[in-house]
């Protein structure tokens, strides 16, 4: 039979920190290395977004560069000493004064009573760049047509100087004076200071410098130092004519795509991490932890919280059961019965061993300390009893 030495738990050889936090460490970096990618991620889009604006590929947006943006008209009104201001609500456009030039992108976001307003207004002159849309008042229908490059063909002298305008596919009939006139409509309507071009592809970037497209815009904007440059919003209330608007529509366009991408970049991380996981597989456990080691470790929890007189009685209590079974004793002797046969086996006192297993008062840290050597010494001296002498 071999040996077993007891060692004294508070001198027993532990794992340094290093050695036992190292599987635990290797998965705390991953982590942290995953939250940093994904965080980084997304500052990227929120600053790209940020920096975008949520009106950077809105049509005939002044401050747009891209193709159908109009930032060169913007730049050209400019050199030519009229400033621009873009605005996008209702009610910032409505407060234009006579001495400056509106200009209404059209939309079907303008209802018809917001456009009858907007059209009302006193202005020197109002533009009102495409037929879809309330703010088109003059317009009483539109007609399909293949992109062409109209003439002038009327008295407005804008239009006469312009010479000439590209449109795009449509063209519009109504009310007022017309102006590049096609075969199904014209390209330009116009009564008194309100003015209704058919499409805006004439004052993009993309095709300013078609034809006598500058001229035209230039012409029809430049006629005060002021343009104010209306793009409706769909977050406008107001304009919309509701009286109420959900959640989604008070947020900036922009967070749609963001939340998109970022669903995206965790759906492929959650597939990547789960094709590393594989089944299941049952191995052995590198060691056998012994019953008295779970038993000090657990008294050991209850002393880092304060309760030595709890620990004292869970070791007192395993104590008593493993020295019963050396004794050959059931595993929940009486009192008197157990001290009577430790004392018997030892040659020691029942007092003493009774003071030992149930009555000794434990309330320090130390007096639990000298209590646990006391039974780790006890127990060994018993099996030492029940070893065959050679």
């Amino acid at each position: 039979m071999t040996e077993r030495t007891r060692v004294n738990p508070q001198t027993r050889t532990r794992p340094s920190p290093q050695m036992r936090s190292s599987p635990r460490s290797r998965s705390g970096r991953r982590v942290w290395t995953w939250l940093g990618v994904v965080t980084a991620v997304l500052l990227s889009i929120g600053a790209v977004a940020a920096l975008r604006g949520p009106s950077s590929n809105t049509p005939l947006d002044p401050d747009s560069a891209t193709p159908q943006g109009s930032m060169a008209l913007a730049e050209l009104l400019l050199d030519h000493g009229v400033s621009v201001q873009k605005v996008r609500t209702f009610s910032e456009a409505t407060t234009t004064n006579p001495a400056q030039t509106l200009l209404i992108v059209n939309s079907p976001l303008i209802r018809e009573a917001a456009g009858i307003a907007l059209a009302e207004i006193a202005t020197k002159r109002t533009v009102v760049v495409g037929s879809e849309g309330g703010a088109a008042t003059l317009v009483k229908s539109r007609e399909d047509s293949e992109p062409a490059e109209l003439a002038a063909d009327c008295r407005l002298p804008e239009a006469r100087a312009a010479g000439s305008a590209s449109f795009s596919d449509q063209l519009i009939s109504g009310t007022g004076q017309r102006c590049f006139p096609g075969t199904s409509g014209a390209g330009l309507l116009v009564k008194d200071s309100l003015f209704v071009l058919a499409d805006g592809s004439s004052m993009t970037n993309q095709k300013l410098a078609d034809a006598g497209n500058a001229a035209l815009g230039l012409n029809l904007l430049s006629a005060t130092d002021e343009v104010i440059w209306f793009i409706p919003s769909p977050t406008d209330i107001e304009l919309a004519g509701d009286t109420t608007a959900g959640p989604g529509d008070l947020l900036p366009s922009w967070i749609a795509p963001v939340l998109v991408q970022t669903l995206l970049a965790f759906l492929v991380l959650a597939l990547w991490q789960g094709q590393r996981l594989g089944p299941l597989i049952r191995a052995p456990l590198p060691i056998v932890v012994p019953a008295h080691e779970t038993d000090e470790g657990y008294a050991s929890l209850l002393q880092r919280n304060g309760q030595p007189g709890v620990a004292a009685a869970a070791l007192r209590e395993t104590s008593r059961a493993r020295l019963a079974s050396l004794c050959g004793l059931p595993p929940l002797p009486r009192q008197d019965v157990l001290a009577g046969a430790l004392a018997a086996r030892l040659d020691q006192s029942e007092p003493s061993i009774a003071d030992m297993l149930w009555q000794r008062r434990i309330t320090t840290d130390t007096e639990l300390a000298q209590l646990h050597q006391d039974l780790g010494r006890l127990e060994e001296q018993c099996r030492l009893t029940n070893r065959p002498t050679e």
